[in-house]
């Protein structure tokens, strides 16, 4: 747990097995005594202090978080993390504080925020290589105190549906708390360089998709390189229905995405109209196969969207989180 981004911020695939990364005495200065630091600026702004150093080394099933192959979790990331995350914070809120252990860094003053637990109170926070080591309503020694009063203190938030992955993106949403940010609808392809091209640079931990729209565009267009931060969407709404050499060149490059270490299959359907229901079908058991879920922007709004690819996940046994289903449902899906 530390007072910001993460010092080496983790590149989330599925084709890894997990490592430590990072000095196990993350957070320690090395300067003898007591000292007292400010938050950098950058942390400031949001008001939120935001559990990340202590994250990098929590065991998460199914994501591997290095470089060694072995098969993926079926599971849906979305529904595993964040439990992980807020259950590793809350088991430290049981753990009482020792009397005079000085700790590598003291998180003094500020408001504790545990959602698994309720907790919402003035605390002290001790952290022993990189990990919450105590919880305390009373003063705590440390090598470095930070000074938190009038922040708030919580597990770092994890945003699944991200689409900004400039540097200068990934730091405004350190600012907001977040230490992991997941391109899960749209997606990316080529995977590979996408991720080598934030390893050692972003200020949070990273993943994507490989996006079925980039592999289309890809299909009916090879060799086309779609520039980075160049939104794919405006180039795949004109293409029309797949032939099946353009379709198993989709589904070539979506297995490829996912042995680069892709996290699902993202899609976009309304924006590729032409897309039909038997192509999403299919790739969709792409992602079957390789046992990740399907995350998917539906065709249009309304309960007929949503069912098409219900079917589809039904058909092909692939896991499906239905992107933001409220306002896609539109006046079909309760409130």
């Amino acid at each position: 747990f530390s007072a910001g981004p993460l010092r080496t911020p983790i590149r989330l695939t599925t084709k890894a097995r997990r490592q430590e990364t990072g000095d196990s005495k993350t957070g320690r200065s090395g300067r003898p005594g007591s000292e007292r630091s400010e938050l950098p600026d950058l942390r400031r702004p949001a008001s939120v202090l935001c559990g990340s150093a202590g994250f990098q080394r929590f065991s998460f099933p199914g994501l591997r978080l290095s470089e060694a192959r072995t098969r993926p979790h079926p599971m849906n990331i979305s529904a595993r993390l964040i439990p992980l995350v807020v259950t590793a914070f809350a088991l430290a809120f049981a753990t009482p504080a020792p009397a005079a252990e000085t700790y590598d860094v003291v998180l003094t003053g500020g408001r504790v925020m545990d959602p698994a637990t309720g907790l919402d109170a003035r605390r002290n926070i001790g952290v022993n290589g990189g990990k919450i080591a105590a919880i305390s309503e009373t003063d705590l020694a440390g090598r470095v105190v930070v000074d938190v009063a009038g922040l708030v203190v919580a597990p770092g938030f994890i945003d699944i549906h991200q689409h900004g992955f400039k540097v200068t993106d990934l730091e405004l949403k350190a600012q907001d708390g977040v230490t992991t940010a997941l391109d899960m609808e749209s997606g990316n392809s080529p995977v590979g360089p996408w991720l080598a091209d934030l390893a050692g640079k972003s200020p949070v931990n990273f993943g994507t998709t490989i996006g079925h729209l980039a592999a289309r565009y890809h299909a009916f267009r090879p060799g086309a390189v779609i520039p980075r931060e160049t939104t794919v969407l405006g180039l795949v709404g004109t293409l029309g229905a797949a032939r099946e050499s353009e379709l198993r060149a989709m589904e070539a490059e979506i297995q490829a995405g996912l042995d680069d270490g892709a996290l699902g299959v993202g899609f976009g359907i309304n924006y590729s109209p032409a897309a039909t229901t038997a192509e999403i079908e299919r790739m969709f058991r792409v992602a079957a196969r390789n046992h990740v879920p399907a995350f998917v922007h539906v065709r249009t709004n309304g309960i007929g969207a949503i069912q098409e690819v219900i079917t589809a996940a039904e058909s092909s046994r692939a896991p499906l989180h239905i992107v933001h289903v409220g306002s896609s449902g539109s006046g079909d899906v309760p409130a």
